[in-house]
């Protein structure tokens, strides 16, 4: 895949607001990590981005968060 990742992701066949809405995100998560054969390249996108809203590569905020911890936590080690 290159950069043009976006036009082959999951997410594009669905409710856009399903990946910001807190009550759907667990549903955007299992479509993502199910169906999308591009998670990890929208997860790394996420990642280069920042702290960004939404689920992105099959990871809510918070969970992007925890795995950006554990990351460097384990770098450290």
């Amino acid at each position: 895949m290159t950069d043009d990742w976006r036009r082959w992701a999951e997410c594009r066949k669905h409710d856009p607001e399903m990946w910001w809405d807190k009550d759907r995100q667990r549903q955007a998560q299992e479509v993502c990590v199910v169906a999308c054969p591009v998670v990890s390249e929208c997860l790394s996108a996420a990642l280069s981005l920042g702290d960004i809203e939404g689920v992105w590569g099959g990871l809510t905020q918070e969970g992007r968060r925890a795995w950006v911890k554990r990351s460097t936590d384990l770098a450290s080690c």
